[in-house]
């Protein structure tokens, strides 16, 4: 039998308790952008948290009050110190020169694809890495929305040929047919990730980097539509084993292993002509470092310059030169890379260990 859930009167109860709570114990504010006088949110939080915010983590939490209200406190704590919104591409631009992950297309419910590649990943600058992670969690946020909004204006010339994206079935594994509507996310608000696994090793191992992944993803609750993982190597299981324990389950259960033949894991997600040639599609896209960044600096400072004339922050444009005054003051990515905790660091020497034994009975 499927939960008795009433949407409305959740809503409206989680909104108010949320508040409330912020009143009664307040969360540090972002002193760049505080709250006025007598609110609890800034302007970018209100339009940040709206109805669909609330929804995603009320579904996240199976509708439980106190756990989504926990959930939410957390997340709003989170984005105040992380600050994710004022990452800039120009910051990252060598994450983005190497190419290992970009978006390129949508899938066939219309969520914004990013491509990754995991040999293109240097060691080291776990302070870029995260702000990469970051900044393409914010853009796909972006690139969804703006889909959305493409779509209903194109169905507004069209009415016959609306549909909302709610009654959109979403193929994922995760929600079956009997699933309660209420605790299943419309997939227009959600990203498809698309990883090359190929001649991963030893030197993708860091464990410390990949909880610090784990946690941004539940931070972006029910964000994931689906999660490709192609070309991945027998010693891939190793490190996938201890992986996915910092995954929530729900996440964790997005996973998808591709093998071939691959366009039957592809079919229900992707476009065979959207998809890239080298996962099995027919798209012959190259990455262009200049010509895709300069399409991510004409985003940013469209969204950027808009922010400024609603929030009343200064625009500040982002330029090549920018991004060239930051590689300057860089090290370079190919660095030490930050020590984990000791858990963290005995975790990463498991699973080497286990790669190093499946390595030797290859060879025998």
């Amino acid at each position: 039998m499927k939960a008795t859930i009433n949407p409305p009167a959740k809503l409206s109860e989680v909104k108010e308790a949320f508040l409330a709570s912020l009143k009664s114990d307040p969360i540090p504010v972002n002193s760049d952008e505080p709250p006025k006088d007598g609110q609890v949110l800034s302007e970018r939080e209100k339009d940040h948290f709206d109805d669909d915010c609330y929804l995603r983590h009320l579904r996240a939490r199976q509708w439980d009050i106190p756990k989504t209200l926990a959930m939410l406190r957390e997340y709003l704590r989170w984005r105040r110190t992380a600050k994710p919104f004022k990452v800039r591409c120009t910051e990252i631009e060598p994450h983005f020169k190497s190419s290992k992950n970009y978006h390129n297309g949508y899938s066939k419910l219309n969520q914004p694809i990013v491509y990754m590649r995991v040999r293109f990943d240097a060691p080291g600058d776990s302070e870029g890495k995260t702000k990469s992670i970051l900044y393409q969690m914010e853009r796909s946020i972006y690139l969804a929305e703006r889909k959305q909004k493409q779509l209903a204006k194109k169905n507004a010339k069209s009415p016959e040929e609306t549909k909302s994206p709610g009654e959109t079935k979403s193929p994922t594994s995760p929600t079956s047919p009997n699933a309660h509507p209420l605790l299943t996310t419309p997939p227009s608000q959600q990203f498809v990730w698309v990883i090359d696994c190929k001649e991963f090793s030893k030197k993708n191992i860091d464990m410390a980097m990949t909880k610090e992944m784990a946690r941004t993803l539940d931070h972006y609750c029910e964000r994931m539509g689906v999660v490709f993982l192609t070309g991945t190597p027998t010693v891939f299981k190793f490190f996938w084993n201890i992986a996915k324990t910092f995954l929530d389950e729900k996440t964790a259960s997005k996973v998808v292993f591709v093998d071939k033949p691959a366009a039957k894991f592809y079919a229900n997600w992707i476009d065979e002509d959207v998809l890239e040639k080298d996962f099995g599609g027919k798209n012959t896209y190259k990455y262009d470092h200049k010509t895709y960044f300069d399409s991510v600096m004409k985003i940013e400072n469209k969204i950027r310059k808009r922010e400024s004339e609603k929030y009343g922050i200064p625009f500040v444009p982002v330029t090549w030169e920018e991004a060239e005054a930051f590689n300057s003051k860089r090290s370079g990515l190919v660095t030490p890379r930050k020590n984990g905790t000791e858990e963290e660091e005995n975790l990463a020497k498991q699973v080497e260990r286990e790669m190093d034994e499946e390595e030797k009975k290859d060879k025998k």
